[in-house]
């Protein structure tokens, strides 16, 4: 007895998803018309600090 196994349904896009990414981008928008100078000068610090966020959210996925 075999099972048919059906494909994978695509996952709807949630909505508090994109409303996250919306204020994201709004915010991101505002800081760097109003403040460039301020962001710029931390630009390298986001950019070292992003590596373990990425690590850290991107491998909660795993099994392990």
């Amino acid at each position: 007895m075999s099972q048919e196994t059906s494909p994978a349904e695509p996952r709807a896009f949630p909505w508090h998803s994109m409303i996250v990414w919306t204020v994201t981008l709004a915010v991101g928008t505002y800081l760097l018309t109003r403040h460039a100078s301020h962001v710029l000068q931390f630009l390298p610090l986001v950019i070292l600090f992003a590596c373990p966020l990425m690590h850290l959210f991107h491998h909660r996925h795993h099994k392990h």
